[in-house]
């Protein structure tokens, strides 16, 4: 069994919208293994919507929450998921995101 971590899927993020409150990107990613990525925490917090393709959240040692087009997952900011993508097949998604202290003003918490 190998040691070398897994390549990084390719991401081609482009913005489609930027204002203090609210910021939409298209998000493309193009892995190149099933393997999940690298923990990273959201600075902000975002709804995901996907629009082609398949990807799979990981929280900690929860069950993986699977997404497709029929699907919108929520990311709250500041916690550690990993991404992966089944078969390898990638995503396209659209990405609302909000700053904390919009949702701080709006009285609602995440709790991880």
């Amino acid at each position: 069994m190998s040691t070398t971590p897994e390549p990084a899927p390719a991401i081609a993020n482009r913005r489609l919208h930027d204002c203090t409150l609210l910021r939409i990107d298209r998000v493309v990613a193009s892995p190149r293994s099933e393997q999940p990525t690298e923990e990273r925490a959201m600075e902000r917090h975002a709804v995901v919507l996907p629009y082609r393709g398949v990807f799979a959240t990981h929280a900690g040692r929860r069950v993986p929450v699977l997404a497709s087009s029929n699907h919108a997952v929520l990311l709250s900011a500041g916690i550690p998921y990993r991404y992966s993508y089944p078969a390898a097949i990638g995503d396209h998604c659209l990405v609302l995101s909000w700053p904390v202290e919009a949702s701080d003003l709006a009285g609602w918490r995440a709790t991880p």
